[in-house]
């Protein structure tokens, strides 16, 4: 019963942070403390939290937006406009 109501708070946080994100003048946004990268090329896994360094937002893009469940989480919101992002594969760009 707690890993569904977990489940379904984290569907209502999604949600709710999909909603945020025109409001908010942002196409996308991304937690601190998430680990990006994945296991492998043939994993939807996230890379093991020994070997990956979780993501931190550059401050001038940081922003910290209110989940209905979670309450409120920071990480860096990437504006509307033309935005680049490189990197090797699988190493969670």
């Amino acid at each position: 019963e707690r890993d569904l109501r977990e489940h379904v708070e984290s569907v209502e946080d999604q949600d709710a942070l999909r909603g945020m994100l025109q409001k908010e003048g942002l196409v996308a946004f991304v937690r601190n403390g998430a680990i990006l990268p994945r296991a492998s090329g043939a994993a939807d896994t996230p890379m093991s939290r020994n070997c990956a360094i979780p993501f931190e937002s550059p401050p001038h893009l940081e922003r910290t937006l209110s989940l209905p469940n979670r309450g409120p989480i920071s990480g860096m919101g990437i504006p509307h406009g033309i935005t680049v992002i490189v990197g090797g594969g699988f190493n969670g760009k």
